[in-house]
Formats: structure tokens, sequence, C-alpha cells
């Protein structure tokens, strides 16, 4: 088979090309740059050589009469080789690729950039266009361009890239500058650069978990949720229940220690198996701090250890019989869900429509009503007094306490179950609920000379008020009477309650504030225009409704009249409040019921024709608005879904 001289002298070039020497290759690694050395070799591949002489018909883009030596691998670049073998060694051997960006100037027009290259030992400068650097038929080009090595991804950097891109003008080598023109490093004295990459820290990371969760404690919701979209230990911490029962508590919301007794069939670790999450070493090592956390109720501060440990949750939930306000947050309920569905019912009060029950177990008119999440006591013009229980389950009828001789007027009950109940037979009754029938009646305290028109109580004392002008204060334990208290120039309608002070609203239009160890009054509180029927002493708000239509909200430190709240059409017969949440529920003679928020002085909703007759008193209790008229009826307004259980929420 016969092969021209061209075919023979390219397949020798091919196989030349491919024997590459390892000491020729670490001897181009090891020059001080690479741009140099590339220029260079193209230096070297225009000396004419004595061997071998190359033809201008074969290459038409170098000058003829120029001559190639075959045994240098640079030279096989300017013939026709593969892309492969025009590969330059591996860059991986001698320096980091990773740390050179070269990027070259745009192209101009081949036939109008021109290369000028020094002769190697004597040869007179050659020069020669970019058309000469290029594969004959193929356009690709002898020199491809850098590509970037931060482009790039795990495989090995390729320092050549085949195709042409406009690129930015300008070089960088190590992170110096490069002049665009030479290719040489700008030594620049006055500025230097840390070329190290920053990376940022995770703090929460360095501290132990107890200490990030603190941290975390202290923002607000917004970034809570943004923590939780950061990274799984990110996320660990900011689902933990310190966090959550924090927010619980900091938006207003309350649990109810008594739904925890072990007597209660409420809550059970089957019961509520949506508010129970497994006691872990991280929230017992957490209780010690628990008490510290913002929005922790400082109430709540000095009896958290018995709860923050890990127990079983039978253990978890016995809880002493005390005051609601001083039992712990035990930390293995699911205090996330909780917050949710708390948030939850706090919406559906504004929009959603109530579920309507109503209690049918009075002959008479419905005085008073009274609510703890657990049953429903009502009181009625028939004497008689129901009791109702309701939890977790559609009202029922529990028991009916008879002992008072005429119209039960007002009462109020505790977790203990002892009760006080004041009527128009000028008596107050003490009520051991818990007791026998026969032994109900613990006591009847009679001073007052008229009809007991209310009556509030707490761990210490009993406190009521009548017709006669007058408020009485009893000491609980031994029901003595302890002060009289004489100011008002008509019938005391209502009183508040709180510590060693009380307020008491008259239909003179009077409201006055007394301290009742000393028996003093503290000051008088006067901008009804009317009679005041009720009033609600709760924390640092006093609130009160009269026969003028209107609900005013005062300072009890000042006795300042903060705002007025306008709505009802006739007087304002009844209030109920939860200070957490500054949600106020008012009912007037007018059939209505309004919900109001303290915060922004509005009316969030109004209920009409609710009852057939004027409504004489409300109580308003998480999703429940409870509700007693003259028309012998009470009417219970529920927001809560039917398959949300609000047991444990006070």
């Amino acid at each position: 088979m016969l092969t021209s001289d061209s075919d023979q002298a390219r397949t020798g070039r091919k196989l030349t090309s491919r024997r590459i020497n390892q000491s020729d290759r670490e001897g181009s690694d090891r020059s001080p740059s690479k741009l140099t050395r590339l220029f260079r070799g193209v230096s070297e591949s225009l000396v004419p050589p004595v061997s071998q002489p190359i033809r201008a018909n074969d290459h038409p883009g170098v000058a003829a009469g120029l001559d190639y030596d075959l045994d240098s691998r640079r030279n096989a670049g300017l013939f026709d080789v593969s892309p492969e073998d025009l590969r330059p060694p591996s860059v991986a051997e001698s320096f980091t690729t990773s740390r050179f960006t070269i990027v070259f100037p745009p192209s101009p027009p081949p036939d109008s950039l021109h290369y000028q290259f020094d002769g190697i030992q004597g040869v007179p400068h050659h020069s020669f266009s970019l058309d000469s650097l290029t594969r004959s038929g193929s356009g690709k080009r002898f020199l491809p361009r850098f590509k970037s090595p931060l482009g790039t991804t795990s495989r090995p950097t390729r320092l050549f890239s085949r195709k042409r891109k406009q690129r930015a003008a300008s070089l960088e080598l190590d992170g110096e500058p490069l002049d665009g023109e030479e290719g040489e490093l700008i030594d620049d004295e006055a500025c230097f650069m840390d070329q190290s990459i920053s990376k940022g820290m995770d703090i929460l990371r360095m501290f132990p978990d107890e200490i990030s969760i603190y941290i975390l404690s202290f923002v607000d919701m917004s970034a809570i949720l943004s923590c939780l979209r950061v990274s799984r230990h990110w996320q660990y911490l900011a689902d933990d229940n310190l966090i959550w029962r924090a927010f619980f508590y900091r938006a207003g919301f309350n649990i109810d220690a008594n739904a925890l007794r072990p007597t209660s069939t409420s809550l059970n670790p089957q019961a509520l198996p949506m508010l129970l999450t497994p006691s872990s070493p991280l929230s017992s090592s957490l209780s010690r701090i628990a008490s510290y956390l913002p929005g922790y109720p400082s109430s709540l501060r000095a009896s958290v250890t018995s709860f923050g440990t890990s127990q079983s949750v039978e253990s978890s939930l016995q809880v002493i019989r005390q005051e609601p306000a001083l039992a712990p947050a035990p930390l293995n309920l699911d205090w996330k869900s909780m917050y949710k569905a708390r948030l939850h019912i706090e919406q559906l009060m504004v929009v959603a429509p109530p579920q309507i029950a109503k209690l049918a177990g009075h002959a008479d008119a419905v005085y008073c009503v009274e609510y703890d999440g657990d049953k429903i006591v009502t009181g009625s013009r028939d004497r008689t007094i129901c009791v109702w229980t309701i939890r977790n389950s559609h009202p029922k009828l529990k028991m009916t306490l008879t002992g008072h001789q005429a119209s039960v007027l007002c009462l109020q009950f505790d977790h203990t179950g002892t009760m006080v109940s004041g009527s128009s037979d000028w008596t107050v009754i003490v009520w051991d609920m818990n007791a026998d029938p026969a032994n109900r009646v613990v006591d009847v305290l009679r001073e007052h000379k008229g009809g007991v028109l209310d009556i509030k109580m707490d761990p210490k004392r009993i406190v009521s008020c009548s017709k006669d002008t007058h408020i009485c204060i009893w000491d609980r334990t031994t029901r003595r009477l302890l002060q009289k208290l004489s100011g008002h120039d008509g019938p005391v309608n209502a009183i508040g309650l709180q510590d060693d002070r009380v307020v008491s609203v008259s239909g003179d239009g009077k409201m006055i504030m007394w301290d009742i160890v000393n028996g003093r009054r503290i000051r008088t509180f006067e901008g009804h225009e009317r009679g005041v029927a009720c009033v609600v002493y709760k924390d640092d708000w006093l609130i009160s409704g009269s026969n003028d239509k209107r609900i005013k909200i005062w300072d009890p430190k000042t006795g300042e009249c903060l705002s007025t709240l306008s709505g009802h059409e006739h007087l304002v017969r009844s209030l109920s409040f939860n200070p957490g949440t500054k949600r106020l529920v008012s009912t007037s003679y007018d059939r209505s019921i309004r919900i109001w928020d303290v915060s922004s002085r509005k009316c969030l909703r109004e209920f009409l024709n609710v009852h057939d007759s004027h409504i004489f008193d409300v109580v308003f209790r998480v999703s429940k608005i409870i509700s007693a008229s003259h028309d012998k009826g009470v009417v219970i307004m529920d927001f809560a879904p039917h398959d949300l259980d609000t047991s444990l929420f006070a």
C-alpha cells in the first residue's frame, strides 16, 4: 500500500507527540509561569529545524521555508493531531489549580490579530496570523482558552477550554493581577489582600444545647421559624419544648393545672397523644434554667423542678391540690402543638361561627353563672344552684343544691370544691360540693341587711356586697367577720378582689378602691354618667360597665380613665376578661354579647339575640362563652373544633 510522504510524516508526528517523557513533564511543570511557558513553546516551534522542511501548501498560515523539529512535543500542536494529543501535562502534579483564575480579554477579529515572537539562537522575528494556529479545515484553536477552576465541580480542572467566548479583559495569577499584554505580575507594594476564603461560624454549635436554647428563647417568632430551616441541628434546638413554652406564656396563654390531677379522667397518655412528648435527658438538664426563660410566669418559678425531670407520664401528672397559678408546667407536654392550638382558638373566635348548646334545668330566671373548665355552676330565681359537668362531654346535670330561701343572685367556687353563694334572703352560704348531700352546707353567714348582690373569694377571705350599701369581709377559715366597709350612697352592685384590695361599684355612679386589711379607702373613680353595674379587677386592669351604655378602662394606680368602649344600646350588665389575651366579653340588656380587644379598643365581634330576654351574667374561658339570662336558659358558645381538646388550657 502506497502512502504519500505527507501521510508518513503526519503519522510519525502523531506517534512522536504521544511519547511523553517524565523528565520533560517535570521540567515544564516547574516553570515559573504557565502563560510564559505556553508562549515559549510557540516560539520554539517557529525555529527552523535542520532535518525536516515544512511545505507551504500543507500549512498555508505559516510562511514557507520554515523548518520544524519532529522530536519536539510542542511542535505537534501545529500539525493535524487530535485535541487529546494537545492536552498539557497534569497541573495537579506540581501546583494547586484551584488557586489560578485566568480570564482572557475579548478576542478581536482573526485577520487583525498578529503575534510577534523573538527568534531563538539568532533566528529573526517571525510574524503570523491567528489562523496559522488552527487545525486545517477544523477551525479549532491551537491555544484554547483557559477555563476558571472555580467553575468546575469534583473532576480535575482542565486548564484549557475548547470554547471560544468573549472574556473580561483581566488576568489573575494566585489572586494577584497580571499585565494584560505581557502576562507578568504587577508588583503592588501598597496593597495586600488576604486570599483565604471567609467562612461562617455556627455559634450555636459552640455552646452546650442548654445555652443555645436559652439564647433562642429571647428571639421572636419570625426568627424561630427561620431557625427551623437553617439546619437539622438548628431545627432540633428551635423545636425544643422550653422555647415553645416561653412563646405560650408570652402570648398570654395559661395552663389549667387542675386538669393534670390524677383524679381527673380527662388527661392520660391515651387521651392526649398529641399533647404529650417523651421525656428526654435534655429536658431534665434544662429544668434547672426553665424558670428563668423570658415569658415564664414569675408565679411559677418556685415550683419547676418537680416537672422538669425525666419521669414517666403518669408521675409527671401528679399535681398537688393548690392554686392553678402556682402549679408548675411540665416539660413533657408538646408545647409547640399546644401553642398552635391555642392560637388557632383565638383566631376562630373572631371569624368562625360558634357551636351553640343550651342548658335547661332551671324553672325561672338564671342570675349568675361560673365555669372552671370542668363544670358549670348556675344560680337561679328558683332558689336552686345547678352543677353541670362539661369537660370532654356534652353538658350533664350533676347535682342540684338547695338551701337559700330566695333567689340566688351570685356565687363563686374554686378547685377545692368550696363554693360561696349570695341570695336575696340576705345570707351567704358556704358549700362543700365534694361532701355528702346532707353535709354540703358548711356555714351560713348573716350580716347583711339586704340582698347579697355579688360575692368574691380568695384563699384567705370571703368578700360580699349588698343592697344595704355595705361590703363585708370574712375570714375564709374561721368564717369570722373581719371588716365592714361603708362609703357608697346606693346599693353595691359588684366587687372585684385582688390581693389585699377590693374595688366596689354602686348604683350611685361611684367606684371605690379599698384596702381590706385596715378598711381604708384608697381612691374613688369617677367618670360614668349613671350607675355602675359591673366591674372586673385583674392584674393591672380595672374595667367597669354602666347604665350609661359604656365600658370604661381605668388605671388602678392613678384612677385615670384610659379609654371608653361604646357600642351597647342598653345597660352593660356583666363583664368577663382574660388579662393574658386582652380579650373582654360584655353582655347587656340589649340581648347582645360583644368581644373586645382591650389593647386596640376595638369590638372584634357581636352576637345579637343570643337570648330571648335580658342577659344577667357571662363567663368567658378559653374557647367558651357561657351566658345566663332572664329567659331561664344558659347558652354555651364554643369556638373550638370538635376534634380539638382544650382541657389543658385556662
